[in-house]
């Protein structure tokens, strides 16, 4: 199953992944595939990397490899806004020669965090790593920082508990303790997920409320999983400086 999902972006020649939203009939051209850098490029990736680890497949190498140089390639990098094409043949990108920004707060929380922390231990590709790291450092930064360095603010983004564990990669890629410190208060403070004070336990829910009176803990799976992700990322990136300030909960 996993060796069959190294080309499942063919699927795209007969899918359109914005089909929410089209209107035309569907008629792609394999070199250019509206296809996502985010959520598609990053499960496209994911399998790629495995079937390289698994076999030394040279076709998922190229593509991972050129999917990523290509992106970085592009002004913002994955936070580059217009138009992207995805060349089916070889595994690139094409969009946009002038700076935008179009970004979402799922881009990255459905594995491509953790694809890019894999990937930039296996390249030497000096302009995927600096994309990728100002990425990291710019999706919790302030407006004025993203606006200085991308030319717009990234507007009101959610998840920002999930992008901790971002923030605490870029502060070990560019050894910042100040950057350090940023993850752990975004953790901390839980936007999206559980802050530091969250009571994680159960409580007697009765009728009517329920029709049997039961036990249940104020969580969600959401949150919980990128809660789970970013603690677990954040206290092996920068677990000095967490401890540091932890509290010990009673």
């Amino acid at each position: 199953m996993l060796h069959d999902l190294v080309d499942a972006d063919r699927t795209f020649l007969v899918l359109d992944p914005g089909r929410k939203l089209a209107e035309e009939p569907f008629d792609p051209d394999p070199q250019a595939l509206p296809m996502g850098k985010s959520t598609d490029w990053g499960a496209m990736g994911l399998a790629w990397l495995t079937e390289w680890e698994r076999g030394g497949d040279p076709v998922a190498r190229t593509k991972l490899l050129n999917g990523a140089a290509s992106i970085a390639a592009l002004p913002n990098g994955w936070a580059q806004g217009g138009a992207t094409t995805y060349n089916l043949l070889d595994g690139r990108f094409t969009g946009p020669s002038e700076p935008s920004v179009s970004i979402g707060s799922l881009s990255s929380v459905f594995g491509l965090m953790e694809l890019m922390t894999e990937l930039l231990q296996l390249t030497d590709d000096e302009q995927v790593r600096a994309q990728w790291v100002r990425f990291c450092r710019l999706y919790n930064a302030t407006a004025d920082e993203q606006r200085a360095e991308t030319g717009s603010s990234w507007g009101s983004l959610n998840l920002r508990q999930a992008y901790s564990r971002a923030t605490a990669y870029a502060a070990v890629q560019l050894a910042d303790p100040a950057l350090a410190a940023r993850a752990w208060r975004e953790l901390r403070t839980g936007h999206a997920g559980y802050p530091e004070d969250h009571p994680f336990r159960s409580v007697r829910v009765e009728g009517p409320a329920v029709l049997n009176p039961v036990n249940e803990a104020p969580l969600s799976t959401n949150a919980s999983a990128q809660y789970g992700l970013a603690v677990i990322q954040c206290l092996a990136l920068v677990g000095d400086h967490l401890r540091a300030a932890v509290r010990p909960h009673r």
